[in-house]
């Protein structure tokens, strides 16, 4: 994966992020190093949407909240905005 990294910029939609990183979710230390190391060399960039910044808001009065489909809801956000 190392060599991908280099070859390719990844876009992730912040709902992802927060998705794949939150403790308990499979692989989150690992995905967290990655996104971390990735947003340092340019590689990974996090594309924030209205969606992300509601699942943020709702993160902070419920540590526990999980959105249905939030992830696909937060790329379909970014998407749009991108046409």
């Amino acid at each position: 994966m190392h060599s991908l990294t280099k070859a390719a910029r990844f876009f992730i939609a912040d709902v992802v992020e927060i998705e794949a990183t939150r403790k308990g979710s499979p692989f989150a230390e690992e995905i967290s190093t990655w996104i971390d190391s990735g947003k340092k060399d340019g590689s990974v960039i996090i594309e924030r949407t209205n969606t992300g910044e509601t699942l943020r808001l709702a993160l902070t009065a419920n540590p526990d909240y999980r959105p249905k489909d939030g992830g696909e809801y937060a790329i379909l956000d970014w998407l749009l905005n991108k046409i």
